[in-house]
């Protein structure tokens, strides 16, 4: 017999009883079913895992969260905060400017305005470790320095009654269910220093750089007027082969080309961009979020956007009951976003670089009001290309 009474009442023609138990709290409606208070364990102290510990505790789920280091410790991006689908809240810290400018360079340099964007360069050490304090004041168990490992992963999943999966690229769970050779060929391969110099002349910008020697891009994200990550992506093998090996030349080569050479080297890293939703995202009682799902833009890498609408796509189909449509789910609101930039890619891949530049000096031209006189004589194919580039463009709200 159920002990510890807490609450009894009749309204509207139902008694309702409240017990508790040690350790949860159930409650019982006369003639409806006994559930319990559920209990999620979070994989990864990142956007994702961040975003599935928020939503668990707004819907009354016991959360507990497991970073394998310090929260914010592990982070390797250019910090670009991109929200194109505007479901993300400002951080509460960690902002450093609002974006109102990419310098796009090919044979030329076009200045396009990202005043209408909702694009930010952040400290994300300090955002996350924000969250998570906030999150800690919420009920939420935080665990640092608990790394997930196969053989504590399959006790994990017996404590919870869900798991979500967090943790990166590759995901802890690739390694027990052998998927883990799914990423590398379907992710961005990235190569990043930050770098001391002077970048006052791109204050409130940043800068993407084209080249004919590979696929992909270099970029320069200042942090202030002194320091910045300035790196190079290398695209998806989804889109022709690479040779990973001579990245860093590369971008050694990009650093000498902007006159950065001199400048003082604060910290070096590199790593995947997971470009590619991965084919199944449910194994048995975990699910995958954020990279861990192959969830960055096939584009430009940014995946905080995606990585946050997982986090609580996850948990709101465990409250549902409907896990199974979690992976459908997810299609349906970034399936037409990621299918406008695989097009836009594969128009990029196949052009010359000629063509590139004339795409951008008309589209620099059109948003400036000025007509598209760069892009004339305009044959078939090239129109095609830059309304593409337009729309995605105003897409992300560019103007």
């Amino acid at each position: 017999m159920l002990q510890n009474v807490l609450e009894l009442s009749y309204k509207g023609g139902r008694l309702s009883c409240t017990y508790r138990l040690p350790g949860d709290v159930i409650k019982k409606r006369a003639g409806g079913l006994l559930q319990m208070k559920q209990k999620i364990a979070v994989i990864g102290a990142g956007p994702a895992g961040l975003a599935a510990a928020l939503e668990g505790v707004r819907r009354g789920m016991e959360v507990t969260l497991l970073e394998k280091g310090e929260v914010g410790e592990f982070i390797r991006c250019a910090e670009g905060y991109i929200d194109p689908l505007r479901v993300l809240d400002l951080p509460e810290e960690g902002l450093r400017f609002k974006v109102e400018s990419i310098c796009f360079r090919a044979g030329k340099e076009y200045e396009l305005d990202t005043r209408g964007m909702r694009l930010w360069i952040t400290d994300r050490r300090a955002w996350q470790r924000q969250m998570a304090e906030e999150l800690v004041r919420q009920g939420v168990d935080l665990r640092e320095g608990w790394r997930i490992t196969r053989s504590n992963y399959t006790s994990l999943r017996r404590e919870y009654d869900w798991v979500i999966d967090g943790s990166g690229v590759p995901a802890v769970t690739s390694y027990v269910h052998g998927f883990h050779d799914f990423y590398l060929p379907h992710s961005l391969a990235a190569a990043q220093y930050i770098i001391k110099d002077d970048f006052s002349h791109l204050r409130e910008g940043i800068k993407v750089g084209l080249s004919q020697e590979y696929r992909g891009y270099f970029w320069i994200f200042p942090q202030d007027d002194t320091t910045a990550s300035v790196g190079i992506a290398y695209l998806s093998e989804d889109y022709g082969p690479r040779e990973l090996n001579d990245i860093w030349a590369r971008l050694e080569q990009e650093i000498d080309g902007e006159g950065l050479s001199g400048g003082g080297i604060l910290a070096r890293s590199g790593g995947l961009c997971p470009a590619k939703m991965l084919p199944r995202l449910v194994w048995d009682n975990v699910i995958l979020a954020g990279d861990a799902a192959g969830l960055a833009s096939p584009l430009h890498g940014g995946g905080i956007d995606t990585a946050f609408l997982s986090g609580r796509e996850a948990v709101a189909a465990i409250a549902r009951g409907r896990t199974e449509n979690y992976r459908k789910r997810l299609w349906e609101i970034l399936g037409p976003r990621f299918g406008l930039e695989d097009q836009l890619i594969r128009y990029w891949v196949s052009s010359g670089f000629h063509e590139v530049e004339r795409l951008l000096a008309g589209v620099k031209s059109f948003c400036r009001g000025e007509g598209i006189g760069p892009l004339l004589p305009l044959s078939r194919d090239l129109l095609q290309k830059g309304y593409h580039f337009l729309r995605y463009w105003r897409k992300l709200g560019g103007s």
